[in-house]
């Protein structure tokens, strides 16, 4: 919660100051003799990638199904250094990811000169879509491509090559 600390390898609740291990377990409330036998939260397995922390959530609590890649471009001297930002925008989560494989918005929202054509394919909980696409450019047009990766529904990549590269 907010206003909460991390202290070592626990959790202090900004609440009544309750301190919890990384299993959920409480270890310490500040102003009681003994700690009750079911004082616990749920905890869900965390990954640290790419410098970003992820939680995996599972309603079954099953564990991972598969790891998070490491970006080889996170960290590299050859990239620009991250820069956070953030934005509000007034749609449904799913509408962002359904945009993946809207090959038509690339014509009339990004107004490339024509649609371009999309192979995509699904491997287990990995989705990989790319399409090859014309920018125009004050120098004319020019030849490009975007790739977006996700994996499960929470975490993706997308690479766009030819007039730059990000």
């Amino acid at each position: 919660g907010v206003g909460g600390s991390i202290e070592g390898s626990a959790l202090r609740c900004p609440f009544h100051a309750w301190k919890f291990e990384g299993s959920g377990r409480c270890i310490e409330i500040p102003y009681a003799k003994r700690i009750p036998p079911k004082a616990a939260v749920a905890s869900w397995p965390i990954q640290q990638r790419n410098g970003l922390i992820f939680a995996w959530y599972d309603p079954r609590s099953a564990p991972p199904r598969f790891e998070l890649p490491e970006l080889p471009e996170w960290g590299s001297p050859d990239w620009t250094e991250p820069e956070l930002r953030s934005f509000e925008v007034k749609t449904h989560p799913q509408e962002m990811a359904e945009n993946i494989v809207d090959a038509v918005h690339f014509r009339f929202v990004h107004g490339t000169p024509q649609i371009p054509p999309m192979q995509a394919e699904s491997r287990g909980p990995c989705f990989h879509a790319s399409q090859g696409l014309t920018f125009t450019t004050p120098k004319g047009e020019a030849p490009g491509r975007v790739d977006v990766t996700m994996y499960g529904p929470g975490f993706g990549v997308t690479r766009f090559l030819g007039v730059v590269e990000t």
